[in-house]
């Protein structure tokens, strides 16, 4: 650190105790007042830091105000309902039964009421021969009769189909032995009944898998 000449002011280094341009003695008195201050200025600014330090210590560490504070609210999913199980705003689903009496055309009905009709009156044909003796009859009786059930309360395409196979078997073997062609009406009737049955079936096949009803009846 330099000093300055009281007298002419020149700069002279510490180690110099007179001036060499004017001569006069100098003053080391107040070097120890220099250092004290610049002592003081360094505690000081460590004095200083300090406050900061605490300044930042008191923001961080100061209590929130609770009314400052977010409030959470907390949110709950709704809860799903399990597979299989009906909720008030979905629809339960149609039986077929139900699906056929609502949606199907009275064509197909009257169809599928026909085929069941004529497998019955079939059944019914062949009880004299029964009684006549001749055993063969019995599954005529026991196949058209239950076939006429089922058509009646299942509505099953595959049905009047069975019905129609069977009874053109019977006529073509008829037609071979006696020449006199029989059970022509139940294979007409078991054709138009098990194309127009199918439709139905589809239909509500349909209905199962997009829940959509159709717009107008079955045809």
């Amino acid at each position: 650190m330099s000093k300055l000449c009281r007298n002419c002011n020149t700069v002279l280094d510490d180690t110099d105790t007179f001036c060499f341009h004017c001569g006069t003695p100098v003053d080391t008195s107040n070097d120890g007042e220099t250092s004290l201050l610049t002592d003081d200025n360094e505690e000081t600014g460590l004095l200083n830091s300090t406050d900061k330090d605490t300044s930042l210590l008191d923001e961080e560490t100061r209590e929130l105000n609770p009314e400052d504070m977010p409030r959470y609210t907390p949110q709950y999913a709704p809860s799903q309902p399990s597979f299989g199980q009906n909720t008030p705003n979905s629809p339960q689903r149609l039986s077929e039964k139900d699906f056929y009496e609502k949606f199907v055309s009275k064509k197909i009905k009257g169809w599928t009421t026909a085929i069941g009709v004529l497998s019955l009156v079939s059944g019914g044909i062949n009880l004299p021969l029964l009684f006549l003796g001749n055993l063969l009859s019995i599954i005529d009786i026991a196949f058209y009769v239950s076939m006429g059930i089922l058509i009646l309360t299942t509505k099953k395409w595959g049905l009047p189909l069975a019905v129609t196979i069977y009874s053109g078997v019977f006529s073509v073997i008829t037609v071979a032995i006696s020449g006199i062609p029989s059970g022509i009406a139940v294979l007409i009737v078991g054709i138009f009944a098990t194309i127009y049955l199918k439709k139905a079936n589809d239909a509500y096949k349909l209905y199962c898998e997009s829940g959509v009803l159709p717009q107008k009846p079955v045809e």
